[in-house]
């Protein structure tokens, strides 16, 4: 019996044991770690480089303004003596070349302008116009004309009915039928006695070239008289002939070089090259012109100036070079961006998968953890937990840290500049005055011709110094 009561009082012990660690080993919540997780570096979007579209050839014209220039009169345009005023209302007669030697002038420089009847009529008036705004009376060179033709009659020797330069032609022309002299010999001998009669001219017509000391006996001893007379030497148009245009030193083409990397500046147009220097294809005028006192003999001014074609076109001449530029490296831009984007994406998707785990375990963290044991392993749960966020969080830095590195390293080495190659064209002039084309532009040619004689010989006779009494 006492063995038996020993035997429950054994087993009664062991089940309270048992019941204690019973009660012990039960279910239980580890608290959150925090309330709020902590704040992150933000992943972003991928940081990718735009994949460019493909590029043909592309235009890109070059345009340069060269803008209307004002004459400006310079002291070197007009020579006169410091004592010498010619007085208001003086009277002027014209002295000037006729059309036909001004035409052979301009056919032997290539010159433009005035080659005509018509041309001549009007530089003549260009002229007086001139003189006119000056404040000086001119007078009209018919009158002069006809006195000297008079002149010329009266003065010329008679051979029978012949004068004197026709005698000796009908016996050249004697010889030259007689066989003893060729055709050349008879051309030169008629044109070396013809220049020996200074007073004898081609042409009797009141175009024709006067002879200086003729005019100035009309002038001083005629019926109409005049107090100077104005000797034009010169008044021409022609091609520009002054420097050329530097390219180099015009801001659009400085502008256009640096818009355009690979294209240059060279002594001509070619391929990724631009012609430095451009012929300036417009025209100039030339005056040149002395003021003669018909009393004395003395020269009392001399002028000279030359204008060229900006000086009456109000827009200026606009210069276009059409260039076409095309990519050369383009293929090779386009699979670097490509294969550095793929590179990109790998990394990024690794930061973006360590970051959603770090996010997930965050959220866990946040919340009570249930656990099964004792209240001594609590420790040792929330222990496990902070282990598994910090590596978490570890991978998710470096991975953050692999990505960006790759983003921006291997951008910055990738060279995204685009190399080209030029392709050229000739200058063209707009106006190209001197090559007119059509019909309108032969007109526009002929109205520019005028304005230009009509400036040169208002500004000139401005140099003429003129007292007001």
């Amino acid at each position: 019996m006492k063995k038996q009561s020993r035997n429950i009082i054994w087993l009664g012990g062991w089940m309270v044991i048992l019941m204690m660690i019973s009660g012990c080993t039960t279910n239980r919540m580890a608290p959150a770690l925090f309330k709020t997780p902590p704040k992150e570096d933000p992943l972003g979007e991928a940081r990718l480089i735009p994949i460019p579209d493909v590029i043909t050839s592309t235009n890109v014209p070059l345009t340069i303004r060269i803008p209307k220039k004002e004459v400006v009169l310079l002291p070197e345009n007009a020579t006169m003596s410091t004592d010498v005023t010619i007085k208001k209302g003086s009277s002027v007669v014209i002295s000037i070349p006729s059309s036909t030697a001004l035409c052979k002038e301009a056919k032997k420089d290539n010159q433009v302008g005035f080659c005509t009847d018509e041309y001549f009529n009007l530089l003549e008036q260009y002229v007086e116009r001139g003189l006119m705004l000056a404040n000086l009376t001119v007078k009209d060179r018919a009158k002069f004309e006809a006195e000297l033709r008079g002149i010329r009659t009266q003065s010329e020797p008679k051979t029978g009915n012949l004068t004197p330069y026709s005698s000796v032609l009908e016996n050249l022309k004697k010889e030259l039928e007689a066989g003893t002299l060729s055709r050349d010999e008879y051309a030169q001998q008629a044109l070396a006695f013809r220049d020996r009669l200074p007073t004898l001219k081609k042409s009797k017509t009141t175009k024709e070239l006067i002879d200086i000391t003729e005019l100035l006996r009309a002038a001083q001893d005629g019926e109409v008289q005049a107090d100077y007379i104005l000797q034009v030497n010169d008044l021409s148009i022609a091609p520009y002939s002054g420097n050329v245009l530097q390219l180099a030193n015009r801001p659009e083409v400085k502008a256009f070089l640096l818009k355009n990397p690979g294209l240059k500046l060279g002594k001509e147009t070619k391929k990724d090259m631009i012609c430095a220097t451009l012929k300036q294809s417009w025209a100039q005028a030339h005056f040149n012109a002395k003021l003669i006192n018909v009393k004395t003999g003395e020269i009392d001014w001399i002028g000279d100036l030359t204008i060229d074609s900006l000086s009456v076109l109000e827009d200026g001449v606009f210069v276009y070079i059409n260039v076409r530029k095309h990519p050369t490296n383009q293929n090779i831009i386009i699979a670097s961006i490509k294969s550095h984007n793929n590179n990109v994406l790998a990394v990024y998707k690794r930061a973006s998968t360590a970051l959603q785990n770090l996010d997930k375990a965050y959220a866990e963290a946040t919340k009570e953890f249930a656990y099964y044991g004792t209240p001594f392993k609590e420790d040792e749960v929330q222990a496990e937990r902070k282990e598994k966020i910090k590596q978490l969080e570890a991978l998710y830095k470096s991975s953050l840290e692999e990505y960006r590195n790759i983003a921006r390293k291997e951008h910055s080495k990738l060279g995204t500049t685009l190399n080209y190659e030029y392709d050229i064209d000739a200058p063209i002039l707009i106006p190209n005055v001197l090559q007119p084309k059509t019909k309108k532009e032969q007109q526009k040619l002929v109205g520019h011709i005028k304005k230009m004689g009509a400036e040169i010989t208002k500004l000139l006779p401005k140099t003429i110094r003129i007292s007001e009494n």
